[in-house]
């Protein structure tokens, strides 16, 4: 039954190339149908270990209806395991075949090619079955993709050298064009001090934790951030409340802002930002009873800072840091004074 599929196609082909040397109408080969056929003998000559049979019917399956990612993926990984595996396997489009076959792999029925159910899982299971060779850089970085689905083997191409290779630099240059669209998105933690200066300085110091998220073009930066501080002041305040001035050491600060980075200098892992940013900042001075939800009262103020920033990325995704800012307060307090304005230094772990 498999040879009489071969034979179906080829006298297909044959029909077609009559086809178009005469005025007739060329006969439309039908990928879908060609394509189940093809994959499902690709598995069976495989496992079969008829490489002649198996070596035809891909060249038959592509002269038919061209490259596709079902014909790709397994060229490649049969390529890799024989040891005579080029880059002329595929072409620029080698990064779309390998989302398609990420999607189609974990299950995505989008634009789903007429395959065995089993193809993705027979493929994958191809590929774990190379996983164990010593293997050149970029057939490891193929097999580790496709045996894991993972595309942070992509992302962390840089680690093995791979500058030059077709693979490396189709994936670049995609990466470089969502970079232009949507940036390059990342999230931070953070955890440091707040640190006040001036009369504010009642309040005392306090550890603050927070989390940033943004997106990055080129050498500017946006992210949206946010801090909570915490522990009572270390001394007692006076604030009016309700026209009574009452004396307190409540203290819980909260930071929301928008900040702006620029990269003024990188050197392989190392990166240095100058930062800007806007935001607001509150401070409860008495904390609501649980008799009356609403019977507290906080103080707020805008919140313009200025800084720096210091990354070490550990990896092409993952970065420690090192934050400082100083940040104009304007509290106003019929009381104590507050007035003066705040440091703060952190430490940070992000990830693009």
């Amino acid at each position: 039954m498999k040879k009489g599929y071969l034979f179906f196609l080829f006298f297909l082909l044959i029909s077609e190339l009559r086809a178009q040397d005469s005025v007739a109408t060329p006969y439309q080969v039908d990928c879908d149908q060609v394509t189940y056929q093809f994959s499902d003998m690709a598995t069976y000559y495989y496992g079969q270990y008829n490489d002649d049979s198996l070596q035809y019917a891909l060249a038959a399956w592509e002269a038919a209806c061209g490259v596709s990612e079902p014909l790709v993926s397994f060229k490649v990984l049969y390529a890799i395991e024989k040891g005579n595996f080029t880059e002329t396997l595929y072409d620029e489009n080698i990064v779309r075949y390998l989302q398609e076959y990420l999607a189609r792999a974990e299950g995505s029925t989008d634009n789903y090619p007429n395959v065995p159910a089993d193809y993705y899982q027979y493929l994958r299971d191809m590929a774990k079955g190379l996983k164990p060779l010593s293997l050149p850089p970029l057939e490891r970085v193929l097999v580790d993709y496709y045996a894991t689905l993972n595309e942070d083997v992509l992302d962390n191409m840089d680690s093995v050298q791979l500058s030059g290779t077709l693979l490396y630099d189709s994936y670049t240059a995609y990466k470089q064009r969502m970079y232009n669209l949507f940036g390059r998105f990342h999230i931070s933690v953070e955890a440091g001090a707040w640190i006040p200066d001036g009369d504010i300085d009642v309040l005392g110091s306090h550890p603050l934790i927070g989390f940033q998220m943004g997106s990055q073009w080129k050498k500017i930066s946006v992210d949206l951030g946010m801090s909570i501080r915490f522990t009572n002041a270390p001394n007692y305040y006076d604030v009016d409340y309700y026209g009574t001035t009452v004396s307190t050491n409540q203290h819980t600060g909260v930071y929301i802002g928008l900040d702006v980075g620029y990269i003024f200098k990188q050197a392989r892992s190392h990166q240095f930002r100058v930062l800007g940013g806007i935001g607001y900042d509150a401070i409860t001075v008495i904390r609501s009873t649980d008799e009356e939800q609403y019977n507290g009262k906080f103080l707020s103020s805008v919140n313009l800072n200025g800084g720096m920033s210091y990354r070490y990325y550990l990896s092409r995704k993952h970065y420690l840091g090192l934050i400082g800012k100083y940040n104009l307060l304007f509290f106003k307090n019929s009381g104590t004074s507050l007035a003066g304005n705040a440091f703060t230094i952190s430490l940070a772990y992000g990830f693009h």
